[in-house]
Parts: structure tokens; C-alpha cells; sequence
């Protein structure tokens, strides 16, 4: 028998020095949402590509309404990574000052209060533990 949905709202994703809440979408991409509520808490340790924090997550997982437009604040699944990527700002690929991601993700939430965000975010250190909880 599948596991029962489990509808959650927002997750929290605390950092070594500061946390914030994300809203999460499910209008654009669902099952991206219930692997990972399935998977509450979890942990990883942070990486960087220009202005994107994201961190490796053991799931194997289908990609799910993939995009390549994504926005600041906005919080995706990197299927070819197994990786939750968070976008703040320009990425190596981006021509101005809108991020662009790797490859095509599966963007599932949004932060709240991004501009309250986005500084810390720029501080985040290569090997900062994420964790990640219901909100």
C-alpha cells in the first residue's frame, strides 16, 4: 500500500547562522513535494554555483514539470544532482542578473521573505550543514 499524502505547507531550512521558511508549490510539481514531506528531516552540506546554494540528497527521483525558468527565492529538485537547489542571483550560465540553473529543475517552493534572505544566503560557506523541517 502507497503512503498516505502528506500535505504540509512551508519547510524550514536552518544554516549554521540564520534559518527561513519556504511556501511550498504545489500547483507546479506535486510528487516532488510528497518525496520529500516523506523524507522530513533531512540534512546536507552546502555547495555553490555562482549565486545558488544547493546540497546532494540521496533520492533517486523522476524529474516533474521541469523548467529552466526559474526566479530568485525560488527552491528546486536537480534530478541529473539528486540535488535541492536554492536560487538567489546570477548563476555562471546567467547573461544578467536573473539566475539560470544547470540544467532543468523541478522548482516545489519559494522562500518567504526573500529580500530578508538574500543576504545570508550570499554568506553561506562551502560544507555548511542544511537542514531541512517541517515548518
Amino acid at each position: 500500500m502507497p503512503p498516505k499524502p502528506v500535505k504540509i505547507t512551508r519547510l524550514k531550512f536552518s544554516f549554521p547562522r540564520f534559518s527561513f521558511t519556504a511556501k511550498l508549490l504545489y500547483s507546479k510539481n506535486p510528487k516532488t513535494i510528497q518525496k520529500i514531506a516523506e523524507n522530513l528531516p533531512f540534512e546536507g552540506y552546502a555547495e555553490r554555483w555562482g549565486e545558488e546554494v544547493y546540497f546532494s540528497t540521496d533520492w533517486n527521483m523522476p524529474s516533474e514539470s521541469e523548467t529552466k525558468d526559474v526566479g530568485i527565492g525560488d527552491i528546486a529538485f536537480w534530478p541529473p544532482g539528486s540535488a535541492i537547489a536554492i536560487f538567489f542571483g546570477p548563476t555562471p550560465l546567467s547573461k544578467g542578473s536573473k539566475p539560470v540553473p544547470a540544467s532543468a529543475v523541478s522548482v516545489f517552493a519559494t522562500v518567504e521573505n526573500v529580500k530578508g534572505v538574500l543576504s545570508h544566503l550570499r554568506e553561506v560557506r562551502h560544507d555548511d550543514k542544511i537542514r531541512v523541517s517541517k515548518a
